[in-house]
């Protein structure tokens, strides 16, 4: 039974962290290399009720060749191969979609590699669709298809002793692919941005409330002691401003003798030698 229905309606994105769009080639005509591009971009629109008005576009980035070797790397971005500098991107673009069988489907299309286009076939199978823990519907495809690397201009190689060529004229495209409608992605976004602007007003609001705060006790307390110096009488201070110098001060009506001032500095007292130290002048 066909997990294609209804809620997988809309566009979809490819997650390029988890898709892989790659290719094996013999080697020497004994073993397999295989390889991918690191950058891949792809979208497609899904229409359940009629496959055949659905779309895939995808886009490789060549100097994003990857098959675990830098000089094997080099060699595929030189135009020997791609050549990356004159044509940076890989395009397929689907020309049609026909299901096949339940979750099976023929996707038909222009692949462009260097400058030449050809149209290709490619069977994918659809292998599940499940929410992510994030709320994403996430649908998941896979599918490979054999071509002749010698009709899109790749035809460098070196033959064999034995007669086979060192790097095998059929490829293998192999795609995994992870892909995300748009839809929950954009919920997802829209949800990220209204609490990050939620936090932002919050932090607002106690900055404002901080600022608008009464004072501190200790705050208030120097105010209130500012306020009472402030309407404190001044007489006792202006009278002592206005004695002129040696004259006897006047504490709560009664004359208090200059030497008897205890407000003025008193002489300190000589002090005693201490008796583990040697009087001045002796000599040990």
């Amino acid at each position: 039974m066909s997990v294609l229905d209804a809620s997988m309606s809309g566009e979809w994105v490819f997650d390029p962290s988890h898709s892989r769009v790659g290719f094996s080639a013999r080697h020497a005509m004994v073993t397999k290399v295989r390889g991918a591009f690191n950058e891949v971009d792809g979208r497609m629109y899904v229409d359940p009720d009629g496959p055949q008005n659905s779309t895939v576009e995808v886009r490789l980035a060549v100097a994003s060749v990857d098959t675990r070797n830098g000089q094997r790397d080099d060699h595929l971005r030189s135009a020997d191969f791609f050549d990356a500098e004159t044509y940076p991107e890989i395009v397929f673009r689907s020309t049609s979609v026909d299901e096949v069988e339940d979750d099976t489907y023929m996707v038909v299309g222009d692949l462009s590699i260097r400058d030449v286009t050809k149209q290709v076939a490619i069977p994918i199978t659809l292998v599940g669709v499940e929410r992510d823990p994030m709320g994403n519907l996430r649908a998941g495809f896979e599918g490979t298809r054999r071509v002749d690397r010698r009709d899109f201009g790749l035809e460098w190689n070196v033959p064999l002793d034995t007669g086979g060529v060192l790097v095998s004229e059929k490829i293998t495209l192999e795609f995994d692919i992870s892909a995300v409608r748009t839809e929950d992605a954009a919920a997802d976004d829209a949800v990220a941005s209204e609490g990050a602007e939620q936090v932002e007003g919050a932090e607002q609001a106690g900055s404002d409330t901080e600022g608008s705060a009464e004072p501190s006790g200790a705050e208030n307390a120097d105010a209130q002691g500012a306020e009472a110096s402030d309407a404190a009488t001044p007489a006792a201070g202006v009278a002592g401003l206005a004695q002129p110098e040696g004259s006897p001060q006047v504490e709560n009506g009664a004359q208090v003798a200059p030497g008897n001032d205890q407000r003025q500095p008193q002489p300190v007292p000589a002090q005693q030698p201490s008796p583990w130290e040697p009087p001045p002048g002796h000599q040990y």
